[in-house]
């Protein structure tokens, strides 16, 4: 990048999101002076990364959330983002800071319809629970191995797991790094398994199986209850026993 260069990324990060640390902002937009403060500061390690971004180049970031009003007024519709801009040149001069704030004031964002499906092809940043993507169908193959009812309700974000009084959201991501890294505490260990608390609301779980991390969450929105112990060790089982990615 020369001096005069800016680099501006806008990533949607509607499909894995809600996540902590993305707030509703007002449009239009515009870099702040926080927005330069701890850039690398953000949910599950996005990059770039401190490291990635020269000592020499002004970096900011904000990620964020744009929300909707549903057709009946009633549920949460919004979509998630992560904006950051590079300059060429640190500190930022205040002329391109300018020139940039004029830029993303024309940024328009309104709400989204997803492309009927399933379509034939797996978007895995595309729409939430892509019925063609191995990882939809592998996390219903073991919410029903562990008896629990699959729920793809179009207003979530996630596959919900529903059963014995428990409704739960459930996702799975490939890990960045092992849980046992975090900051999180060992709350049960099944058939060798340890089972962390932490990374959400409270009473969130999360375990490593087959290579990936599987989490869940009380939800929809807070409002139920994860699994009992037993129930949360009978879905432990299943994400070992299912193979992925699931036999076609």
């Amino acid at each position: 990048m020369r001096d005069d260069d800016v680099i501006i990324a806008l990533t949607e990060r509607s499909a894995i999101c809600p996540c902590p640390g993305y707030d509703p902002t007002a449009l239009p937009l515009s870099l702040e002076p926080e927005d330069f403060a701890t850039p690398f500061a953000v949910w599950q390690h996005f990059p770039p990364q401190d490291g990635d971004i020269p000592d020499a180049h002004a970096f900011a970031r904000r990620t964020f959330v744009r929300e909707f009003e549903s057709e009946t007024g009633h549920e949460e519709i919004f979509r998630a983002f992560d904006l950051w801009v590079e300059f060429g040149t640190n500190p930022a001069p205040p002329r391109l800071v300018a020139e940039v704030n004029d830029l993303l004031a024309s940024v328009v964002i309104g709400p989204h319809e997803w492309p009927p499906q399933p379509d034939g092809t797996c978007d895995e940043w595309g729409p939430p629970k892509d019925p063609d993507c191995p990882q939809t169908i592998w996390l219903k193959a073991i919410l029903s191995e562990a008896g629990f009812e699959a729920v793809d309700d179009p207003l979530e974000q996630t596959l919900v797991g529903r059963g014995s009084g428990a409704s739960f959201f459930i996702w799975i991501r490939e890990p960045a790094v092992p849980l046992e890294e975090y900051d999180f505490s060992v709350h049960s260990v099944v058939d060798g398994v340890p089972v962390y608390e932490g990374g959400g609301p409270p009473g969130t779980r999360i375990w490593t199986a087959q290579g990936l991390d599987v989490r869940i969450s009380p939800g929809p929105n807070g409002r139920d209850l994860i699994p009992d112990e037993k129930r949360i060790e009978a879905l432990v089982r299943a994400t070992m026993r299912v193979p992925y990615p699931p036999a076609e």
